[in-house]
């Protein structure tokens, strides 16, 4: 096969990645799925919405996906979104049982009538190239993800961050304030998570010395902390991880221990158990009219924030 060549392919032959470092899923997971939780994208991981209004009802087509052929099928490597948002628009079945989502303020005729679209037909590894070229290079991804990718598709060892997000239930992934550079850099490092009780051993897996509850409530507080902005770049508390949880919640005092590998340590298992902080679903802000596919939605006054 050669490495790169342009070739047109119909939208509905396009597959959706379900290893894409910006929301990994189950290999086995459908494009139905991953554009069902890409709509509702409490986290803001694909903000269709956004993509949306961006494009219009014009899909630019010097901005090419990128594609890998494998096991018969097309992968999308990136272009996600707009793929999905294709998707979405052409397939009327997938969007009723989606109860509708995504907001247009211009009819979008262009992209339902946009069956086949040029893509850059690569091999696996010139995909990978090209995407660490665009998003980890140029820097279009968090640190999360550039740390998943480096170690799925690179593979690199497992990131301390890396383990922190897994061990944790996703404390990273479901709080987009965690998965910032400096937090990867100046907080979530071995000798700060030392000395509020928190190590990996060599499986990769938490210890501690304490309890299963209170390494969870420290989780939880280092989450606060950060998502409180009671530690920020530019703050007098900038790196100072066990001195602000301190700060902000004396009563754990006895609670941030150094983590001591000399004595009792258990393994701890709070992965099925993190608490996520759900955050109110943002309404686009695009005017009170809405296509919805062959007709206009006006909302009245008040109507907005109970879609």
């Amino acid at each position: 096969m050669i490495k790169q060549q342009i070739k047109l392919i119909k939208i509905k032959d396009l597959c959706l990645w379900t290893e894409n470092p910006r929301d990994p899923m189950n290999p086995d997971d459908t494009d139905f799925n991953i554009i069902k939780k890409a709509v509702s994208d409490e986290k803001l991981k694909w903000n269709l919405q956004k993509l949306v209004v961006e494009m219009g009802k014009h899909y630019d087509l010097s901005e090419l996906p990128t594609v890998v052929s494998m096991n018969d099928k097309f992968i999308v490597y990136d272009g996600n979104r707009r793929i999905a948002v294709l998707k979405y628009l052409q397939n009327k079945d997938l969007y009723s049982k989606l109860g509708g989502g995504l907001f247009f303020k211009e009819e979008p005729k262009e992209l339902r009538e946009l069956e086949e679209i040029p893509c850059n037909l690569c091999t696996k590894e010139a995909a990978l190239t090209n995407i660490e070229r665009k998003h980890i290079n140029n820097g279009s991804w968090g640190p999360l993800e550039r740390e998943y990718f480096l170690h799925v598709h690179r593979g690199h060892k497992k990131s301390l961050f890396l383990k922190f997000e897994e061990q944790t239930g996703g404390s990273i992934s479901n709080h987009p304030k965690m998965n910032q550079r400096f937090v990867k850099e100046e907080l979530l490092t071995k000798k700060k998570l030392e000395e509020v009780g928190i190590s990996f051993d060599e499986k990769g897996e938490l210890v501690s010395n304490i309890s299963p509850k209170e390494i969870k409530n420290v989780v939880e507080k280092i989450i606060s902390v950060v998502e409180d902005t009671k530690i920020q770049t530019r703050g007098v508390n900038r790196g100072k991880l066990k001195e602000t949880i301190l700060q902000e919640h004396p009563e754990m005092k006895k609670t941030l221990e150094p983590f001591d590998d000399t004595k009792k340590k258990c393994v701890i298992n709070i992965k099925d158990d993190a608490e996520n902080i759900k955050k109110p679903r943002k309404t686009p802000k695009t005017g009170n009219k809405r296509v919805l596919f062959e007709r206009t939605l006006v909302l009245e006054a008040g109507d907005v924030n109970n879609l």
